[in-house]
């Protein structure tokens, strides 16, 4: 592919994949922000079931970026030595 990157071609990392990874943490941050600190306040004056909710959505989020970032790493791992690496 012409347009393929550096990541790509090297490590198997799609512009999705880092778009993915990406969204995710910064979904997560938006959300864990407001349980702690002033922020936190209208938080922790919700019911424990929304509580648990959130947080449980917060869990869901944090499975969902080390999934990914554990399969990025395999491809990492697994990916050819590039052609400007061999000839160095």
């Amino acid at each position: 592919m012409a347009t393929e990157t550096l990541y790509q071609a090297e490590y198997g990392l799609s512009l999705d994949d880092a778009d993915t990874l990406s969204e995710k943490a910064l979904k997560l941050k938006a959300l864990l922000v407001h349980t702690y600190g002033n922020s936190g306040e209208a938080f922790r004056a919700m019911n424990d079931d929304s509580q648990d909710s959130y947080l449980w959505t917060c869990s869901n989020l944090m499975d969902e970026i080390a999934e990914l970032t554990t399969e990025l790493n395999k491809t990492r791992v697994t990916a050819p030595v590039s052609k400007m690496a061999t000839a160095a």
